[in-house]
């Protein structure tokens, strides 16, 4: 079963379209959604109906959160409280109940295997940032207490995938804000296997996001994608979660 992890959407409508697109075109069906649906982008009402409509399962990220409570603004910077207050006086009634009533945690069982996602980490759901240089002892931790094959956490806006024995923690990266200094939208594809667990389809970046526009991009494999390949080609059991990015750039060392 494939499935497509998607976070940080951030009311890029162009971005979340080109998304779309490309995981329809893959013939996937199971989405995640790993929260902050709005703030910043100019469509929240418009991103935010197509995910309540799609029925995809999400988590509450603390943009949504706030957008719709107006609390706890003092921990965004003023740019961010800026567009807080003009997202929730744009978003709808309807679109608020939603928001408002994501959970902070959600817990999936796909072809055996338990995902636990949530937008921040266990510590803080909403606001504790989990990086790619976070500690893997740390992240160790967080994936131990969560008793799941596989930790999705979001919130950083920056992608990566950590492997501990036949458990993945991953990060999908941000459909609309990326921060990554490549201006071109993300989300993870896996393959959930009852067997073997996860493989690597591709994380693609298929919109570059320029001036508001969504262009199809081409998929770029890297080298770390190519190390993938041998690893199944010499041994397909060794790597049971062997997911790893498409680049247009060198990944940082923790890949």
């Amino acid at each position: 079963m494939k499935v497509a992890f998607i976070a940080d959407i951030h009311s890029n409508m162009e971005a979340l379209d080109s998304v779309f697109s490309h995981i329809q075109r893959q013939g996937i069906t199971e989405i995640v959604c790993i929260g902050d649906i709005v703030g910043y982008g100019a469509n929240p009402n418009e991103c935010a109906t197509i995910i309540h409509q799609k029925k995809i399962p999400s988590v509450q990220g603390n943009h949504d959160f706030s957008a719709v409570s107006l609390d706890k603004l003092e921990k965004f910077n003023q740019y961010a409280q800026k567009a807080l207050n003009w997202t929730s006086a744009k978003l709808s009634r309807d679109n608020k109940i939603f928001l408002g009533n994501l959970p902070k945690f959600l817990d999936i069982k796909l072809e055996g295997k338990s995902i636990l996602a949530v937008h921040g980490s266990l510590n803080d759901p909403l606001f504790e940032y989990i990086y790619p240089q976070t500690p893997d002892s740390v992240v160790k931790e967080l994936l131990a207490r969560s008793k799941s094959d596989i930790l999705v956490m979001g919130h950083t806006h920056i992608p990566f995938i950590k492997r501990f024995g036949q458990r993945l923690v991953l990060n999908p990266g941000s459909v609309g804000q990326p921060r990554d200094n490549v201006p071109e939208a993300y989300h993870t594809q896996g393959k959930i296997r009852h067997s073997q667990g996860v493989r690597k389809d591709n994380n693609v970046r298929p919109a570059e996001i320029l001036g508001g526009k969504a262009a199809q991009g081409r998929l770029i494999i890297s080298f770390f994608s190519l190390l993938y390949v041998s690893w199944l080609l010499f041994d397909a059991t060794l790597w049971p979660y062997a997911l790893s990015f498409s680049a247009v750039q060198p990944w940082p060392a923790v890949l």
